[in-house]
């Protein structure tokens, strides 16, 4: 969804990312579909990703540029991995709820 603002506009997307569960190649083509998805968005507009990502993030080195440095979790899940390596691809901040 695209919503047009005074000064920037804002395109939302929101998904529900495969569970951990969910076989390698489907999570591969999710979050390669995503990164596509994000390439489409005009490069100007503020960007947000929601919804349920399936991701458990603690604080490791590779992934503390774009999830800082506080976590709820005791380890980093496989689709916590994912949605890093994909925030850290498009210069993102994770933020969780």
């Amino acid at each position: 969804m695209r919503l047009r603002g005074k000064f920037r506009n804002i395109t939302l997307i929101s998904t529900y990312a495969p569970t951990k569960d969910s076989p390698d190649t489907i999570k591969d083509e999710f979050y390669d579909q995503l990164s596509q998805e994000y390439e489409k968005a005009c490069k100007y507009d503020i960007l947000i990703l929601l919804g349920d990502f399936n991701a458990k993030i603690i604080r490791e080195n590779f992934i503390a540029t774009v999830a800082g440095k506080y976590t709820l979790h005791e380890v980093t899940s496989e689709n916590g991995k994912r949605l890093g390596q994909v925030a850290a691809r498009h210069n993102m901040i994770i933020k969780s709820t």
